[in-house]
């Protein structure tokens, strides 16, 4: 074989890998360029979304030009990858997922963390983690950044206070990326017993309601062992704040049940989001926020709706809107 022949052959079945739409030879997690830190679906955009196709690509399930928009292309590209790798397959880009595509982001830095505390176990026996920043006798507070599956982006709140947040001296933090580790996984609204946690907490209005549907309050108060392990865990660390991010929205929720109104009017101000009011698909009963602001003496638990799709800059102002708060409690 002449050196020109070999060369256009050699040339020739480069030109058909890079087009082939299989997995190639694996990309050892330590080459991705990038990270993420949270859940990404079809419809989304932005630098996380350019990461995910980079990966894709280079891992060769992606073979389309890289444009940052979650689309069809992306969506099929992250089902190939799920099959292959033999895990849930539902286009969505989750912490199982992104793990295994080498891209989740790492913990974070234990030097800013007092403590870390498994608080108790899901359904499938995932653990919820709860992580103390700050003072260790200050005033107690919480913030969870996820307790829907399908509503995980709070948890950029979590991770901007676990690793770059400075946290008041006099405030003892809590902080948790999901109460529901497995509908995060799941990427679904319910855990894994179909039970939407936010209706079944026992805080003295609980009612069975939303059988069937994805708002199912579950067969009785706090039937479900991730609430079991929330309750007992705010009943030990008694906060006199507690924030729960939500999805969709972009609005403070009215909640007249705290005990100081004056701090939502502040975080609002912080943060330029509204408070309105948040309706019900179902009746509202079983909520956190509820049981929080009726089981803990001065307590102000309340709910902020964030949208499909916010940045990190937006993460950073809502994090430190909460810390402030705090603070000032």
């Amino acid at each position: 074989m002449g050196r020109l022949t070999g060369r256009l052959l050699l040339a020739g079945a480069l030109a058909v890998a890079a087009n082939t739409v299989g997995p190639l030879a694996p990309v050892a997690p330590a080459s991705a360029a990038c990270t993420i830190s949270t859940t990404y679906r079809q419809g989304m955009r932005g630098t996380g979304v350019n990461c995910i196709e980079l990966r894709l690509k280079a891992l060769g399930y992606q073979s389309s030009y890289i444009d940052r928009y979650y689309g069809t292309f992306t969506t099929a590209a992250v089902k190939r990858f799920q099959t292959a790798k033999r895990l849930p397959i539902t286009g969505v880009v989750n912490e199982a997922t992104g793990t295994a595509l080498g891209i989740w982001s790492a913990a974070p830095t234990e030097t800013r963390i007092k403590e870390r505390r498994v608080i108790g176990y899901s359904v499938k026996g995932r653990p919820i983690v709860a992580y103390r920043l700050g003072s260790d006798t200050g005033t107690p507070v919480l913030a969870v950044g996820s307790i829907h599956g399908d509503e995980p982006r709070g948890k950029m709140m979590i991770d901007y206070m676990l690793n770059s947040a400075v946290i008041p001296s006099d405030v003892q933090v809590w902080v948790i990326r999901t109460v529901n580790p497995d509908g995060v996984y799941l990427g679904t609204r319910q855990n894994a017993h179909k039970v939407d946690l936010n209706r079944n907490f026992n805080g003295g209005d609980w009612t069975l309601a939303g059988a069937g549907t994805e708002r199912y309050s579950g067969p009785s108060a706090a039937s479900e062992p991730e609430t079991k392990a929330v309750q007992a865990f705010i009943n030990q660390i008694q906060p006199r704040v507690a924030i729960w991010w939500h999805q969709i929205g972009q609005h403070v929720d009215d909640n007249r049940m705290v005990a100081n109104y004056p701090l939502l009017q502040r975080y609002s101000a912080l943060t330029g989001y509204p408070i309105r009011y948040t309706s019900c698909v179902t009746k509202c009963t079983g909520n956190a926020t509820t049981y929080i602001n009726r089981k803990v003496g001065g307590a102000s638990s309340f709910v902020v709706e964030m949208p499909s799709y916010y940045t990190s800059a937006t993460a950073a102002r809502h994090a430190k809107a909460f810390l402030t708060i705090a603070h000032e409690a």
